[in-house]
């Protein structure tokens, strides 16, 4: 969810670090995931495992599960907190 504010919140199963806060940790309600300073939040889409977030710079942020290359950063790990994609 992005709210009112620009803030990105997370919650549910975090197996595969669906929800960005660098854990595996699940959470029963909302926590804030990291973006950077110098630009927004404008998009959020949620696969089963994984996440991705656009931003108003352009820029992509993915997290959460890869085995089929889903996060989009040519390999298949796992990824628990969010890296760039262009």
């Amino acid at each position: 969810m992005i709210t009112v504010d620009r803030n990105v919140m997370c919650w549910g199963e975090n197996w595969n670090g669906q929800l960005g806060d660098s854990s595996n940790a699940d959470r029963n309600s909302p926590v804030e995931v990291s973006v950077p300073s110098n630009s927004s939040a404008i998009s959020i889409d949620s696969g089963a495992f994984h996440s991705c977030l656009g931003m108003n710079d352009g820029s992509m942020f993915c997290w959460g599960y890869n085995a089929h290359g889903q996060l989009g950063n040519g390999g298949t790990s796992d990824s628990k907190a969010r890296f760039l994609h262009l």
